[in-house]
């Protein structure tokens, strides 16, 4: 018995169309791969988010004021040795070797108090400032962590002048980034 009619045929296809549906298939991979699971990167100015973020403003702020009581002080302890020195220049002709030499020794030690006092201040000052900028920069930074998890970017550059040649606007993130940061500072004050 021959089942010629009743079995189905073969059909063969031809190269032409099996290279077309390859083709096919790799353009819709690349299609894919390009929107879809391609590292999406971005960048932001730091410069600008360094000015222009509520919290880096608040921070400046706040040392400007201490460093305005910091040179209150200095001032007051140079207001003070000018008047002492006025003083001893006055009354020198007057005092005994031994007044004089109690007189000279006591503005020696205000001045040598003077320097050392500035000097302090000179490293608290520092330190001050120091904390201040690194507590806003660990916001902004973790900001961006956040951002860039959320929004599934696979790396967020920084970038000041001259650090990133060319960068196409598109990727430019920073004034979404300080938008989100602003709103987050004021939300938690």
């Amino acid at each position: 018995m021959k089942n010629s009619d009743n079995a189905p045929s073969k059909k063969s296809i031809s190269l032409p169309t099996v290279i077309s549906i390859i083709s096919l298939c790799l353009i819709i991979a690349l299609i894919v791969y390009v929107f879809i699971w391609r590292d999406k990167k971005a960048y932001v100015n730091t410069g600008i988010i360094m000015e222009k973020y509520q919290g880096m403003i608040d921070a400046r702020k706040k040392y400007e004021e201490q460093s305005h009581v910091w040179q209150a002080n200095i001032d007051t302890m140079g207001s003070e040795m000018q008047a002492s020195l006025q003083k001893y220049e006055k009354e020198q002709a007057g005092m005994s070797a031994r007044e004089r030499s109690m007189a000279e020794d006591l503005l020696k030690n205000k001045q040598q108090q003077m320097v050392q006092y500035q000097q302090a201040l000179k490293g608290q000052a520092q330190q001050e400032q120091s904390k201040l900028s690194d507590g806003a920069i660990k916001q902004i930074n973790a900001y961006l962590e956040r951002y860039g998890k959320d929004n599934h970017y696979t790396i967020i550059f920084g970038t000041t002048s001259g650090n990133i040649v060319y960068a196409d606007k598109s990727i430019d993130l920073t004034d979404v980034v300080l938008e989100g940061l602003n709103k987050e500072y004021s939300g938690k004050k």
